[in-house]
């Protein structure tokens, strides 16, 4: 079988603790889904956090302003225009010129369109680790068996991953929101000393 000429990428390391977390039949729901989430954001690079910061305020300061704008979507793609794209970015932009197609209100359509792109980046992560699943079934690194029952567990973490709590930490800049979360289970699990 031809994958054409794109390889796929390694996991990164966030992901591979993850991949170990689903492995462990003693990790909990929450343990699992704080790993997922702290991966997702981690997939976000530097880079992407501070444009989307960054265009979140200059989206605010033209849309709050007191002169009404009478053609939001081309204002949204001057603005978009001064940062380069990216997933993240490109998904943003689209999503806030359809909703300002819909002539909804600036408030609204940037609640919406940052909603929906947290959405989509959930849910490439979940595809994507799926994707990594059937790999290493199909090339014997795991047992038919075993990669059902992590894909269950797999599909189970995504079910609980708080989508709000990612956004939130998408609109902060905080690529580090499930740290501490995390932190705390690594304490819990270090026992007595």
């Amino acid at each position: 079988m031809i994958d054409g000429p794109f390889k796929k990428a390694p996991l990164s390391r966030p992901w591979k603790h993850y991949g170990n977390e689903l492995h462990l039949d003693a990790s909990s729901l929450a343990e699992r889904t704080a790993h997922a989430c702290h991966s997702i954001l981690s997939d976000v690079s530097d880079v992407d956090m501070k444009q989307f910061t960054s265009l979140q305020s200059d989206l605010k300061a033209h849309f709050e302003r007191p002169q009404m704008d009478l053609f939001p979507t081309l204002s949204v793609e001057n603005i978009f225009g001064d940062y380069p794209v990216s997933p993240l970015t490109d998904n943003l932009k689209k999503q806030l010129t359809a909703n300002f197609r819909d002539q909804m209100p600036f408030a609204t359509a940037w609640a919406l369109a940052v909603d929906s792109s947290t959405g989509d980046l959930i849910q490439s992560a979940h595809s994507s680790f799926k994707e990594e699943l059937i790999c290493m079934r199909d090339h014997g690194k795991i047992k038919p068996s075993v990669c059902v029952e992590y894909m269950a567990r797999h599909d189970q973490v995504f079910e609980a991953i708080d989508r709000s709590a990612i956004r939130d930490a998408l609109i902060s800049g905080n690529k580090r929101a499930f740290k501490a979360a995390l932190a705390k289970n690594r304490d819990l699990d270090g026992g007595p000393e």
